[in-house]
């Protein structure tokens, strides 16, 4: 049962800095957006 837990645990921290490491991608994508958006209109 230990062991299951520690998968478990390990899983969770895996999906968990998955999830963090999507959403800091999307932020990115979404500045560089913003930042070109702002070049191109001046």
């Amino acid at each position: 049962k230990f062991t299951h837990y520690i998968t478990h645990t390990g899983i969770f921290f895996v999906v968990a800095s998955y999830v963090k490491y999507e959403s800091s991608i999307l932020q990115a994508e979404s500045f560089m957006k913003h930042a070109y958006f702002a070049e191109d209109h001046e």
